[in-house]
């Protein structure tokens, strides 16, 4: 039938790998990392298009996209510190959060991706993760999305003109 039936999906990808899925076949992720190349943002334009991302995820799978609360391990950490009250566990919980995120930064991003800024790059992984808090959160707030300089909304899956 072609790509036209996918044309108003935001999440064109995802589509088809589930109408592939429905259809039984098996949907496969390729072993090839792609190259790719983050363009000179403006913060506006990074909360724009992270808010896009989450409110597209949130629309093709909403359970997965909400069982992302439980992923938010160093935020959840620095939560216990500040209701606990500083009690010994709490710091113990916060060390443990704090080495296991760095230590996926490095094994995903060293070999793996073979980032080169990885290394100058772990300090700002605490603000990375509390935005990523904060971008899921406002993802639940609306169904607005701004892409290539126009603004839509997204209703199942699909967007159309604001």
């Amino acid at each position: 039938g072609g790509l036209q039936p996918l044309v108003d999906y935001l999440a064109d990808d995802f589509e088809l790998g589930a109408r592939i899925s429905r259809a039984g076949y098996g949907v496969e992720i390729a072993d090839t990392i792609v190259e790719n190349h983050i363009p000179d943002y403006r913060f506006r334009e990074f909360l724009d298009h992270q808010l896009r991302w989450g409110r597209s995820t949130r629309s093709s799978r909403p359970w997965g996209y909400a069982g992302l609360a439980l992923t938010f391990g160093f935020v959840w950490a620095v939560l216990a510190v500040l209701v606990g009250r500083g009690q010994a566990w709490c710091w113990w919980l916060l060390a443990a959060a704090i080495a296991s995120r760095a230590a996926v930064a490095l094994v995903v991003g060293l070999p793996v991706l073979h980032d080169r800024y990885v290394l100058r790059d772990l300090v700002l992984l605490p603000l990375r993760d509390f935005v990523a808090v904060f971008i899921w959160l406002w993802s639940y707030a609306g169904s607005r999305v701004h892409w290539r300089g126009e603004d839509f909304v997204l209703e199942k899956g699909k967007i159309r003109a604001h």
